[in-house]
């Protein structure tokens, strides 16, 4: 009796799980593809530069982040100081 409870047990976790990351799968996919179009189309873009363009450096330096405690204005007069919930002069 009860390796037949535990049996259902694993089944029924297997089967969540499996249906689980197909859910994933199918509520991310047209994410996915937009993200791929995107990421295409600025390459595209970003290939039309004349060679003079620093086009890696203007990459890396959008990419990067800001460090810690350095307040960012989201809003004039309203800065935020380590995230978005920690506001301070708003």
């Amino acid at each position: 009796m009860y390796t037949q409870v535990l049996t259902l047990h694993v089944v029924a976790l297997v089967v969540c799980v499996t249906l689980g990351v197909m859910f994933l799968l199918f509520i991310m996919r047209p994410h996915f593809s937009r993200v791929t179009a995107e990421s295409k189309r600025v390459a595209e873009l970003l290939s039309n530069l004349p060679p003079e363009v620093d086009v890696e450096g203007l990459v890396m330096n959008a990419l990067k982040t800001q460090p810690a405690g350095v307040e960012v204005s989201l809003v004039p007069g309203c800065c935020v100081a380590a995230g978005p919930w920690s506001r301070r002069g708003c």
